[in-house]
């Protein structure tokens, strides 16, 4: 039984080829596409604690409602956002249901 999805707490994004590098693309489907240069990685949870490691903890589409943690090099992350109100994520233009991938500008 899948238990409920948790909310989500923040926005990360992430450089595409720090996901490349590591041979997550199948994780992450539309990777694949070399003009993807960011990944926006809505997260119910991460840690930025450690001196090189972020933790993120979210649901990848591809695992269907189960959620994934993955430890990403901080310098792989170029922002993270956090609302007082997950909602207004969408706001925003972040889509908070799924893992998005934005093309390259």
């Amino acid at each position: 039984m899948v238990e409920p999805q948790k909310k989500i707490k923040a926005v990360v994004i992430l450089k595409a080829n720090c996901i490349r590098n590591a041979g997550l693309e199948n994780t992450f489907p539309t990777l694949h596409r070399q003009s993807i240069e960011r990944l926006i990685l809505p997260v119910f949870d991460f840690n930025i604690e450690d001196e090189k490691l972020a933790e993120l903890r979210f649901y990848p589409t591809i695992l269907k409602g189960r959620w994934m943690h993955l430890f990403v090099p901080k310098d792989a992350i170029l922002a993270i956002v956090k609302l007082e109100n997950a909602e207004d994520n969408s706001t925003l233009g972040f889509k908070t249901e799924e893992i998005e991938q934005t093309p390259a500008a």
